[in-house]
């Protein structure tokens, strides 16, 4: 969880597979807490069969209680003096080491602010007494089961007290009240089936997900590499310093109608939404494909003047069945759409590609519902970000769902796993149930 921070980091992110893969190291903390929880209850079985609690318990646990409230002391004393105390000091040199190592992101002049430095040393001071009391209590409690065993229970409800105080107290909240501006409504509501819009203020991402339309950026805390190099592309940037922070400054004659992007959400009272050329539909047959080699290739060729993205996608090999132009290929239904899978219908006239404008990746699939003119069906990246399959004239019936290897082993490895559990869990019960079977039972008999 402390990322860069600990000797193995490094080892890891060079060699193990995968582990250089992951956005933020400090999701760690999520599997370091579930450890933690598994260790305090081994802790309290141990206290639970020893019957009471050992000396050296209570020592180590006195001798942390009197640092706590020692370090408290210090740094609601040191905050009092502002930019001039110890606790400052701290502060700024770990906030600056952070933001040199681009870990955190802060206002500079935070740091200079003697109110911002005073109430962080008090908030932190708050905090380690309020620990202080739970260490306390647990002191008290420990000492208490020397001569009472079944005291050690306390333990359990003070934790609890502690967890609900600290998630009551860090519990996020949100205006359930929420407006939006009248010409962002008036936009996404006329806007067509199956197209986005984007919040060129970058203000509203969530927005989204609480009003129920799709933006072209924003609302996701990670994004598909592909997808955020085109974008990044669309802006002028430099894809290959591609990331999850794109700021909008432009339009993209070529690439907008690709991400199906229908209006430009602005915060500007008289003009809040601009209407962008018609977006492209979520499938649509292409009548031709060429192959360009890599990424760079495809993207000056979309800056082409010939280039429609409506008659022509480009592909990074050749497809096994090759578009034959026709100025009418066919027609495509969507049938059924989820967040997982997308069915449809083609009626293809003559070789075409399918052109579906959902970001590629390589967890998606494609299969057959019913009859097909052709014996495979093969999903392949186009236009570098979006998702394509090669398909012969005549009636298809697939489904595309979002089904990556990964998901599907991990699926299994959790059932097996449960079900080990429960076997396990199972045969305890059993064992436990004959053991007591056979203890013999003791009888008095009458005196006389």
């Amino acid at each position: 969880a402390l990322g860069a921070h600990t000797p193995l980091h490094k080892l890891f992110y060079n060699i193990l597979p995968g582990f250089s893969g992951f956005r933020g190291s400090m999701k760690f903390n999520y599997l370091v807490a579930l450890f933690l929880a598994l260790l305090a209850g081994c802790g309290f079985d141990s206290l639970l069969r020893a019957q009471r609690s050992p000396w050296a318990l209570i020592t180590i646990a006195s001798v942390l209680l009197i640092s706590v409230l020692i370090l408290a002391w210090a740094i609601g004393d040191s905050a009092q003096d502002g930019v001039t105390g110890w606790w400052a000091h701290a502060v700024r040199s770990t906030l600056e080491a952070a933001t040199d190592a681009q870990e955190m992101f802060i206002d500079p002049k935070l740091l200079a602010d003697p109110r911002f430095l005073t109430r962080s040393g008090e908030i932190a001071s708050s905090s380690l007494f309020n620990g202080s009391a739970i260490i306390g209590a647990a002191v008290i409690i420990l000492a208490i089961t020397r001569f009472k065993p079944g005291f050690a229970y306390a333990l359990l409800i003070l934790a609890a007290i502690e967890l609900i105080s600290y998630a009551a107290s860090t519990r996020a909240t949100m205006n359930s009240t929420l407006t939006m501006p009248a010409g962002w409504l008036q936009a996404i509501t006329s806007a067509p089936a199956n197209s986005r819009v984007l919040d060129a203020t970058s203000m509203q991402n969530n927005w989204g997900m609480w009003f129920g339309y799709d933006d072209v950026w924003g609302y996701d805390p990670g994004v598909l590499k592909r997808y955020a190099e085109l974008v990044s592309f669309s802006q002028g940037m430099n894809p290959d310093k591609a990331m999850q922070y794109v700021v909008f400054r432009r339009t993209d004659p070529k690439i907008f109608p690709l991400l199906r992007c229908a209006f430009v959400l602005r915060d500007d009272p008289k003009q809040p939404a601009i209407p962008m050329p018609p977006p492209m539909e979520l499938a649509q047959l292409i009548p031709t494909a060429y192959a360009l080699k890599d990424r760079d290739h495809i993207f000056s060729a979309m800056r082409s003047e010939s280039f429609d993205p409506r008659k022509a996608v480009l592909l990074e090999n050749e497809p096994d069945i090759k578009p034959v132009w026709s100025a009418e290929p066919g027609v495509v239904r969507i049938t059924n759409q989820t967040t997982d899978t997308i069915d449809l219908e083609a009626d293809v006239n003559s070789p075409a590609i399918l052109l579906i404008t959902n970001s590629f990746s390589k967890g998606w699939r494609v299969e057959s519902l019913g009859p097909a003119p052709q014996s495979h069906y093969e999903l392949i990246p186009a236009d570098w970000a979006f998702q394509a399959i090669p398909l012969a004239a005549g009636t298809h019936y697939l489904r595309l769902e979002y089904r990556p290897t990964a998901f599907v082993i991990g699926k299994w490895i959790s059932i097996g796993a449960l079900l080990g559990y429960l076997v396990a869990l199972i045969r305890y019960f059993l064992k436990q149930v004959r053991g007591s079977s056979k203890t013999p039972t003791s009888s008095l008999a009458p005196s006389r």
